[in-house]
């Protein structure tokens, strides 16, 4: 019974300190990111970026399996002229999947600003299962019917989070396309709440 108390406290212990560092962590991103965004100056977002739904194949905002010409949405990777992907129509997962954006500074090879997506229960499970079955390929992120990212999966990611990183875009278009996100974002729960 005293192994069992022990083992409890320990367990309660490390839940407990762990929530705690998760709290701090949060504020120093939340405090980080509001420090990128105030320093840099918000730009207004291109029309490539803002599309009609209507168009007949228009992709919605999210990850896509890459496919071949035959059967694939035809894109050309965003600021790489003649680098052109076949998307499978149906997205893995949308903006639908997205609980949280982060603005985050990279120094790995040059000083850039990313964006960090976090993705809810549902699309963490989705993600890994796209990531495990595309080791060694492409996946692509589409925003608003623009393919933004299609980078080379390693290994199986189990944590639920994507990112745009990209050095071709400035910190501005990382900051639009960070708001971008969010009205889509927001839009989804205002959406939930009036149902």
């Amino acid at each position: 019974m005293t192994r069992f108390i022990k083992i409890s406290g320990l367990v309660f212990l490390t839940v407990i300190l762990y929530g705690c560092y998760n709290y701090h962590m949060n504020r120093e991103h939340n405090k980080e990111d509001k420090e990128l965004e105030s320093i840099l100056k918000p730009i207004s977002t291109p029309d490539k970026y803002i599309t009609s739904e209507s168009e007949s194949n228009y992709l919605e905002t999210g990850w896509y399996y890459i496919s071949d010409s035959l059967n694939g949405t035809k894109r050309e990777l965003d600021k790489m002229e003649n680098e052109i992907y076949y998307l499978d129509t149906i997205p893995i997962l949308t903006h639908e999947n997205f609980s949280k954006l982060q603005l985050y500074k990279s120094n790995f090879d040059k000083e850039y600003i990313g964006l960090a997506i976090y993705f809810d229960d549902h699309g963490t499970l989705k993600w890994k299962t796209a990531t495990e079955k595309s080791v060694g390929k492409n996946l692509a992120l589409v925003i608003n019917n623009v393919l933004i990212e299609c980078p080379r999966v390693n290994s199986t990611i189990t944590t639920g989070v994507s990112a745009i990183n990209r050095d071709v875009y400035t910190p501005e278009e990382i900051i639009m396309f960070k708001r971008l996100l969010e009205e889509q974002t927001n839009g989804k729960e205002n959406t939930r709440n009036t149902r």
